[in-house]
């Protein structure tokens, strides 16, 4: 299954890494550089996300 799908100018991953809700809650729009996670309300500076999505996924 595929980790992450493109949704106009955001990613959408599929699993959170906060709270692990699978169904592509989490938008990471690095033209803005900003994430929002819609399943649990995590948002920020994608800065502080990149580790922990890399981390995550390997």
């Amino acid at each position: 299954m595929k980790e992450y799908k493109v949704s106009g100018k955001e990613i959408m991953y599929r699993v959170c890494p906060f709270c692990g809700n699978d169904r592509y809650n989490l938008s990471v729009n690095f033209e803005k550089g900003v994430y929002h996670a819609w399943c649990c309300g995590k948002g920020g500076r994608i800065s502080g996300l990149k580790g922990l999505i890399k981390s995550f996924y390997n």
